[in-house]
């Protein structure tokens, strides 16, 4: 699990190339959210409809509006100020 962890966390860092160097602080809420992402992947039935419906419009509309919230969950925004 520990493995996994170092390469899931590995794989968020690569996605992020201006970021050189991050604690596992600032990258759990990613992490968390990969986690989430990836059962939700694999129980569609759990998925809220209006993902969906932000996918099928991106798909409509040429947009990336779903990359978009993905990446600003990958910048941290649930971080809480100390």
């Amino acid at each position: 699990m520990v493995k996994m962890r170092g390469y899931h966390t590995l794989q968020l860092m690569a996605r992020t190339p201006d970021r050189p160097v991050a604690t596992h602080s600032e990258l759990h809420a990613s992490l968390v959210l990969r986690d989430v992402l990836r059962l939700l992947d694999e129980h569609p039935d759990t998925r809220h409809a209006g993902l969906a419906a932000l996918v099928a419009h991106d798909a409509e509309h040429g947009s990336e509006l779903a990359r978009s919230l993905l990446a600003y969950f990958d910048t941290g925004c649930a971080k809480q100020s100390p």
